[in-house]
């Protein structure tokens, strides 16, 4: 929770129009896989595997075992 609110606010306060816009967040990295050279990621981060594909995602959502996707614009 509290992560998504660091990561998330920058656009929640209009000062970008998405949270990937803002160059001061590890968003970048967190959210979208980016490499960023003044970020070293949490062992616990790190600990979450490769992200899933989105075709996983809706797999996974279809056969009942995740239940509910959120989509980011």
């Amino acid at each position: 929770m509290r992560q998504r609110y660091i990561e998330l606010n920058p656009d929640r306060a209009g000062i970008v129009e998405t949270p990937n816009d803002y160059s001061w967040s590890s968003y970048q990295a967190n959210g979208q896989g980016k490499p960023i050279k003044m970020w070293t990621p949490h062992q616990v981060y790190q600990a979450l595997g490769k992200p899933l594909s989105p075709l996983k995602l809706i797999g996974l959502f279809l056969s009942g075992r995740l239940r509910a996707i959120c989509l980011l614009r």
